[in-house]
């Protein structure tokens, strides 16, 4: 249920992911190298995706485990879609490490 809503609040952002289950979602960024710490001043912990991969390719992509979003969905599905669409700021607002 909970990987489900992630799914469908990043799809509301116009963030689409692959797979139907499973405790990842798989989000597509524009560069994951800088995806993965600009989440992280966030308060948002992801995995880069390229250690991954089976086949080494072009696209950039980071792990989100669905299982460790347990409050502030709406929040956290809003930084991530805004990492995947590389409008992410670097650092947050100064209300606790979010904004």
């Amino acid at each position: 249920a909970r990987r489900a809503t992630v799914v469908s609040r990043l799809a509301d952002h116009g963030v689409t992911v692959g797979g139907s289950h499973g405790l990842n979602v798989w989000m597509p960024v524009q560069n994951e190298a800088t995806a993965v710490p600009m989440l992280a001043a966030h308060g948002i912990g992801v995995a880069r995706g390229r250690p991954f991969r089976l086949v080494p390719d072009d696209h950039h992509f980071i792990r989100v485990t669905t299982s460790a979003l347990d409050t502030n969905i709406e929040e956290i599905t809003t930084r991530l879609a805004e990492a995947s669409h590389g409008r992410l700021e670097s650092v947050p607002d100064q209300n606790g490490g979010r904004r």
